[in-house]
């Protein structure tokens, strides 16, 4: 997301990105034939790539620059 590029995860892997929701941010699927359906869609569909991409970065970028800066602690 951060790199612009559209992303399809299962619920596992998108449980640590608070915040974000299927569909507007990237897209979250249970099952390996709605996985491949997300990427179909995304490929096939310019638009919604683009617009998905778009969002998912500002998402993480807002996100970045908003964390506490943890570095001091360690």
């Amino acid at each position: 997301m951060a790199l612009g590029i559209p992303v399809v995860a299962t619920k596992n892997a998108a449980s640590g990105v608070t915040g974000a929701k299927s569909g507007e941010h990237f897209f979250i699927t249970d099952t390996s034939e709605d996985f491949a359906d997300a990427v179909i869609n995304i490929m096939q569909n310019k638009d919604l790539r683009d617009r998905i991409s778009r969002i998912g970065k500002e998402f993480i970028n807002y996100w970045s620059k908003n964390l506490p800066d943890y570095s001091a602690i360690i």
